[in-house]
């Protein structure tokens, strides 16, 4: 088994200490088999929902240099700067494990990994890498929807000619609705097919949206229990997904109702 299938995935709905407790389990004897049910039923959820639940950066890739640390601690330094860096980025660079996503953003200089570097880093230089910006149709107006919601940061705006070149667009007081809606006083989106690119963060924020996610959490956990007991009585699910450059996969057969009742709150609006 590849390790970056024992790692839970920054979309994940609840953490393993979480999924360890809510199981019973005393020991970390089942945690590989825990991780996959915890991101199988976390994505299960996400694609109930046609939402990316939790709060994600869909970002072009950052780069980094002189990033510092050991390969016996998850936190980094770098004597340049980390302000481009969100939390839930996917990371590379040499010596970092498959599956290695930002935990934390701790400051400008020092972020937290979800997993230790294999090699100590020194002077080195990691890529940070997003969803990628979302791209949308405009429609001649200073309104666009974005497709995940709620937004808590628009990072930047850009606007595709006919002749594939980019303009930056204002985003000097932008505002954003709860369904998605991006309005830029400023700037007016020309109308066009895929022709706006927009780099933010949205999803569901710990620390700004909790009572939403506990819920998500409990429905993750219940979902896991389902899923481990079908592993110890098989009855034939499971079927492999792809959704934004993540795999995972997915109980066949309806979801358990208890379940379903909580996820459907949070199916997408649009």
């Amino acid at each position: 088994m590849a390790l970056e299938d024992a790692l839970l995935r920054p979309w994940a709905l609840t953490n393993l200490d979480t999924a360890r407790e809510y199981m019973k389990l005393n020991d970390a004897a089942d945690d590989t088999k825990l991780i996959l049910a915890v991101n199988k039923a976390s994505g299960s959820i996400n694609r109930r929902t046609r939402r990316m639940l939790k709060s994600m950066p869909y970002t072009s890739p950052v780069t980094v240099n002189n990033i510092n640390g050991n390969d016996a601690s998850t936190t980094i330094s770098t004597t340049d700067n980390f302000d481009s860096v969100r939390d839930r980025m996917m990371v590379t660079g040499t010596g970092v494990r498959p599956g290695t996503f930002v935990l934390q953003v701790v400051d400008s200089t020092t972020i937290e990994l979800n997993v230790a570097p294999e090699t100590t880093p020194s002077l080195a230089t990691f890529v940070f890498s997003g969803l990628g910006p979302s791209v949308m149709d405009g429609r001649g107006t200073d309104t666009v929807r974005l497709p995940e919601y709620p937004t808590t940061e628009v990072l930047s705006v850009s606007s595709r000619a006919s002749d594939g070149s980019f303009s930056a667009m204002s985003t000097t007081g932008y505002l954003v609705g709860a369904s998605g809606i991006l309005t830029l006083p400023g700037d007016v989106l020309s109308q066009g097919s895929e022709n706006v690119y927009v780099e933010h963060v949205s999803g569901l924020l710990p620390g700004r949206h909790d009572s939403q996610l506990d819920a998500l959490e409990g429905a993750c956990l219940r979902l896991v229990q389902v899923m481990m007991m079908d592993e110890e009585t098989p009855v034939g699910r499971g079927t492999g997904v792809n959704v934004q450059g993540f795999g995972f996969s997915l109980i066949d057969s309806a979801m358990p109702r208890d379940i379903a009742a909580i996820v459907d709150t949070f199916k997408r609006w649009v």
